[in-house]
């Protein structure tokens, strides 16, 4: 039944920027230089997978429920018949009700069920997984994947200083001491947990979770301006695939988690990529970050089912990937910031990954840096494969670095198998002081919360 919680409707927006639009470094005579200082805790083991009270109970609550919506829109068909009496009537139309609601809760149970991980399935993939922790000691590597995000994506210098232990955010003496050492900022990480949600959500099968916390904390004054709580969701597989061939698929898995999270970070931080949240502004697009126009965006499910980007379909193995030259505007602030940009200071990211059992794996094609918004690809792509695509614009404002979401579909929305307002959270800026924010069950789509693109909210092409 928790999970039903997060479904919610598609509403307006309004853009807010995780902490302030401003970073330290844009500051006049901050050192040009990053201070990346990832603490040494290993995250916390969690391993999140129903059981069979829980999973029958809610199973049988959440069949039982759409029976009776089913049973009473299929009421009136009893009439049909012409009963011979009122009293018929009301027994025919009855039947169908109760009928309709003992279907539902033994199909829900029998899911409720299904969605049950066995003792010693669970028992075999926490013992991979701290194996594969521990030897892969994943705070000096997310360390490290930092220091080449933010020296790949911004003009900044990035180093890894010795971790000052348990910082709390009143601690401003140890950040202030990094601006003596030429240090205009610090990004200040913690990876808080590491483990599995149980089958549920929007997908069958088990996800790998990893969770961090990065602050963008100013050296001049000790004090954070900016705050992002983060979660990487890796694609679902089935309990087996996590321990086969010695937990090859739990290392790889670990291992995009933490290089996807060193990215993340350093976009909302330093890229400042903007966040859309809340219902107080304009209508929210379907789209986020730049369009695609070349193979043209259609959509599936506009009448029956959940709208989607369909898949289109592409006449070469090296087809012309384009897309509008910036994002629409999805607030007034868009329409001033992206109207003072200069052509000469717009460049594109592109990825291609190739579809594996209908989810994006891993990157087949990448150009960083193009100059025009189309692109041929220079590899040729495998015939009869689908591919997931985004591109994302990447820019100058007032002569600082800043990008723009990576582009996906706002629809459907993302149903997570487990709650994840205490994991994924953005912040404010309240006086001199920055505010953790809960992301909001309306707020989880790409161009909002969510940090990552879920698989369905890609945009795709499929090869002759």
């Amino acid at each position: 039944m928790a999970r039903l919680l997060w479904i919610g409707a598609l509403a307006g927006c309004a853009s807010i920027q995780p902490g302030a639009d401003r970073t330290p470094l844009d500051e006049p005579g901050a050192p040009g230089a990053i201070a990346v200082v990832v603490q040494a805790a290993a995250p916390k083991a969690a391993f999140a997978t129903p059981g069979y009270p829980e999973s029958l109970a809610g199973g049988a609550l959440a069949g039982g429920l759409a029976g009776a919506w089913a049973g009473y829109g299929l009421a009136p068909l009893a009439l049909l018949g012409g009963p011979a009496t009122l009293a018929a009537a009301a027994a025919a139309m009855s039947a169908i009700f109760v009928g309709g609601v003992v279907i539902g809760v033994v199909g829900g149970t029998a899911a409720g069920a299904s969605v049950v991980v066995p003792a010693h399935e669970v028992a075999a993939i926490k013992q991979v997984m701290d194996n594969a922790v521990a030897e892969l000691r994943l705070p000096e590597l997310t360390a490290t994947a930092i220091v080449t995000d933010v020296e790949r994506w911004s003009p900044y210098r990035a180093e890894i200083v010795a971790d000052a232990g348990p910082v709390s955010p009143t601690d401003a003496s140890y950040y202030r001491s990094l601006r003596e050492r030429g240090y205009g900022a610090a990004l200040d990480v913690r990876l808080v947990k590491v483990g599995f949600a149980g089958r549920g959500g929007s997908d069958p099968g088990i996800r790998l979770i990893l969770s961090a916390e990065a602050r963008l904390v100013d050296t001049a004054t000790g004090a954070p301006t900016a705050l992002r709580g983060l979660v990487y969701l890796s694609p679902p597989h089935d309990e087996t695939g996590w321990t086969r061939d010695g937990g090859a698929l739990m290392k790889a898995e670990i291992e995009r988690a933490y290089r996807t999270l060193a990215e993340r970070m350093v976009d909302s931080l330093v890229l400042r990529t903007e966040i859309f949240v809340g219902f107080d502004g304009p209508p929210r697009p379907y789209t986020c970050g730049v369009e695609p126009t070349r193979p043209k965006l259609e959509w599936e499910g506009v009448l029956f089912g959940v709208r989607h980007p369909a898949t289109a379909v592409v006449q070469s193995l090296n087809p012309v990937l384009a897309w509008e030259g910036v994002p629409a505007p999805m607030a007034a602030n868009d329409e001033k910031r992206f109207a003072t940009i200069k052509a000469a200071d717009i460049r594109y990211d592109l990825r291609v990954w190739k579809s594996v059992d209908d989810t994006p794996a891993e990157i087949v094609y990448q150009r960083d840096g193009l100059d025009r918004p189309e692109h041929r690809l220079e590899t040729a792509l495998e015939p009869g494969s689908t591919y997931f695509w985004s591109v994302r614009l990447r820019y100058r404002a007032d002569g600082q670095p800043r990008a723009s979401r990576w582009s996906a579909a706002n629809v459907p929305k993302f149903i997570p198998p487990m709650p994840l307002d205490d994991a994924l959270y953005y912040s404010r800026n309240e006086g001199e002081t920055v505010k953790p924010v809960p992301c909001t069950l309306k707020d989880l789509t790409p161009c909002g919360c969510l940090d990552f693109i879920p698989r369905h909210n890609f945009f795709r092409f499929r090869t002759p």
